[in-house]
C-alpha cells in the first residue's frame, strides 16, 4: 500500500530581538523609549479576528494589536506627571513580539510612539513586572538629584571561541576576561581590564 503525503507551506511571522546577551542597563534603556512608567493592568481588549479572504492574501499582513489599559502608578519618562491612565498596544504573541500582559499585575512599561499616534510595547523592550525592576526604578528615581556624570559599560567577547548553537538558537560568543579596555575623551584617559564575565564599568565620567 502506498501513501502519498502532501505538505502545504505558508509564510509565518517570527520575532527576533536584537539585544545584548548581558542585558541593557537602565541608563541606556531610559533614553531609547518615548515613555516609561509603572502601573497596573486594568483591562485587556483583543482585536476582532479578520474574516478569511476569498483568495490567498498578499504578504506582509498587518499585525493584529491588543489594547492594554493601565492605571499609572508613577510616570518616569515621557508622559504628563499628572496622567492617571494610558492605553498601549502590543501584539498577540506567537511570533509578533507581543508582550503577555496579565490583568491585575503591576509592570514597568517601556513604550514607543507609533507612526499614527499612540504607544506600543513588546517583548523586545525591557517591559516586565515591577517586582523584577528594582535597578530600573533606582536609576529613574535618582535622576532629579544626581550629579551630571555618566558611565560607559563595556562587554568583551571572544570572537574566536564561538560556541555551537542549541535547538536552532544562534551561536553564542563566550565572554573575554582580562581584556584591556581604554577610553579617551575631553580630559579623560582611563584603562582597565574586564572581569570574569568580560565586563567593566567606567563610572563618574564628565558629560561628553
Amino acid at each position: 500500500m502506498l501513501f502519498v503525503l502532501g505538505f502545504l507551506t505558508a509564510k509565518a511571522w517570527g520575532c527576533v530581538c536584537g539585544v545584548s546577551e548581558t542585558g541593557t542597563p537602565p541608563c541606556q534603556s531610559a533614553w531609547r523609549y518615548d515613555a516609561v512608567f509603572t502601573g497596573m493592568v486594568t483591562e485587556i481588549t483583543d482585536p476582532a479576528r479578520p474574516i478569511a479572504p476569498p483568495r490567498p492574501p498578499t504578504f506582509p499582513l498587518p499585525f493584529l494589536q491588543r489594547k492594554v489599559r493601565i492605571k499609572i502608578t508613577e510616570v518616569l519618562v515621557g508622559l504628563d506627571p499628572n496622567q492617571q491612565e494610558v492605553v498601549i498596544e502590543t501584539g498577540l504573541g506567537g511570533g509578533d513580539c507581543g508582550y503577555g500582559f496579565r490583568r491585575g499585575m503591576d509592570y514597568i512599561v517601556y513604550a514607543s510612539k507609533k507612526p499614527g499616534g499612540g504607544l506600543s510595547t513588546g517583548i523586545c523592550s525591557p517591559t516586565r513586572l515591577v517586582e523584577s525592576a528594582a535597578e530600573d526604578l533606582k536609576y529613574f528615581q535618582q535622576l532629579d538629584y544626581s550629579s551630571p556624570v555618566a558611565e560607559i559599560r563595556v562587554t568583551a567577547y571572544d570572537v574566536h571561541g564561538t560556541r555551537g548553537s542549541r535547538g536552532g538558537s544562534p551561536p553564542q560568543l563566550p565572554a573575554l576576561a582580562g581584556a584591556r579596555v581604554t577610553i579617551d575623551g575631553p580630559g579623560v584617559h582611563e584603562s582597565s581590564t574586564t572581569d570574569a564575565a568580560g565586563r567593566h564599568i567606567f563610572s563618574d565620567l564628565p558629560p561628553g
